[in-house]
């Protein structure tokens, strides 16, 4: 997978939300759960993904540019977030 953001926008979600996007590389995509972000007209397609860094759970929101996953926004989960993240069952 291939990530981008803006550096600028980085330093901003770091002080607002105390996440650095370089999480993206430690996001488990692969159990994440993703709906289209409808909040507002953004002019392209987001996406928020929910899932895991570790034992702790985080909300992504991106685009698609170019191939890449354009990373917007990140953030620990919320209360209300568990709501769309729906963990895998264990096998036992």
């Amino acid at each position: 997978m291939d990530f981008e953001w803006d550096e600028t926008k980085n330093r901003s979600n770091l002080e607002k939300h105390g996440v650095d996007f370089s999480i993206m590389h430690d996001f488990d995509w692969d159990r994440a759960s993703l709906r289209i972000d409808d909040r507002q007209d953004y002019g392209e397609e987001r996406l928020m993904a929910y899932g895991p860094v570790g034992d702790k759970l985080y909300v992504i929101v991106f685009t698609m540019r170019a191939g890449k996953y354009r990373i917007i926004s990140a953030r620990r989960f919320g209360r209300k977030d568990h709501q769309f993240y729906e963990q895998p069952k264990s096998s036992s």
